[in-house]
């Protein structure tokens, strides 16, 4: 019986020992997915991830292979970051073939609690370029348009009204196997 009781004191201290440092442990995490209708594997093949504080000063960045399986039309995690400060982030996805830039997107989010995040890289912004002549706040684009670089999903209040009602109203996706939506 007194080792039981010696071995169950032990790994409550044990568990509380974890607990406390986990309770400790300072940062916050921010989770990046990404959503495109590029092709991986065919129109990219690496995706790069850079992440920055409020002044600009580069935290890190991260590259991640974009082969065929990747399905990033229904979207995939790239990163999870941690050890974040709270306060705002820039984030820059970038889709590269062979070395070369294919498209890019910043994204700035404000860090009060862990976050994950979704950027949409889009084939309809390839020749849209942010921010237009005396609007510098709209310096990312979304749906072909530049807005501000906080619209993405899980921010609609960022974000310009669609650029169409209905479906039936939308171009023609670039992608055959896409829809519009």
């Amino acid at each position: 019986m007194g080792r039981l009781v010696g071995r169950t004191s032990g790994r409550l201290a044990w568990a509380a020992l974890a607990f406390a440092a986990s309770a400790c442990s300072s940062g916050l995490e921010l989770s990046v997915d990404l959503r495109t209708d590029y092709r991986p594997g065919v129109e990219l093949d690496e995706v790069e991830v850079v992440w920055e504080d409020a002044q600009g000063a580069e935290l890190g960045r991260r590259a991640v292979s974009a082969g065929p399986a990747r399905d990033f039309v229904r979207g995939e995690r790239l990163v999870d970051l941690a050890g974040l400060s709270p306060g705002r982030h820039r984030v820059r996805v970038t889709l590269l073939r062979r070395g070369v830039v294919v498209a890019s997107r910043e994204t700035l989010v404000r860090l009060s609690n862990d976050l994950a995040i979704t950027v949409l890289v889009t084939r309809d912004c390839a020749e849209v370029r942010c921010p237009p002549a005396g609007a510098p706040a709209r310096a990312a684009c979304v749906d072909g348009r530049c807005v501000d670089p906080t619209c993405r999903p899980g921010r609609p209040d960022a974000c310009p009204p669609p650029g169409c009602a209905v479906a039936d109203d939308c171009p023609a996706p670039a992608v055959p196997c896409l829809r519009a939506a």
